[in-house]
């Protein structure tokens, strides 16, 4: 009996090592589109939104597309969220300044297509959509890498207490 405790106290260290190894790599997880869809379904579908509207300059999304309700809200500064009809974009532009950057406008529309309050820039929403799938993979890695880690000791722990 002893024997069958022992190993599976070794299997469980083992375990554990793997799961702190999951959790490690966890942060390149973004290149695994199944993990992700599962992990931030919203993630995928913004980005998909965000995707369609940087390929498509004549595209307006509507409620029904996917993305559609989490970049409106996520969208800063936008008052009238529940007028909403369309999401669309302007013509890429290059901005000089200090950086020259190129960017693309988003624009919320009414029922009658007029613009509603304040554009979003592309790049902005795109950071937002990021830093979502960002923190949920930090959050889940930590939490495997530091479980993987008290499953390890707790078995070598208990291990070391059984044969002493």
């Amino acid at each position: 009996m002893k024997k069958k405790i022992k190993i599976a106290l070794h299997v469980l260290f083992i375990v554990g090592i793997v799961i702190t190894i999951t959790g490690w790599f966890f942060d390149r997880a973004k290149s695994f589109n199944f993990l992700v869809s599962i992990i931030s379904p919203d993630y995928v579908s913004a980005k998909r939104a965000l995707s369609d509207l940087d390929q498509n300059k004549n595209i307006l999304l509507t409620y029904n597309h996917e993305g559609f309700e989490f970049l409106i809200d996520k969208w800063p500064n936008l008052n009238n969220k529940n007028t909403v009809r369309y999401i669309g974009r302007s013509v890429a532009f290059i901005e000089f300044g200090s950086k020259v950057s190129n960017d693309i406008e988003l624009i919320a529309k009414d029922k009658d297509e007029n613009k509603i309050d304040e554009t979003w820039r592309m790049s902005e929403a795109t950071a937002v959509v990021e830093s979502i799938i960002d923190r949920k993979l930090s959050l889940l890695g930590g939490f495997l890498f530091w479980l993987g880690i008290v499953v390890s000791i707790s078995s070598y722990l208990i291990t070391s207490i059984t044969e002493s």
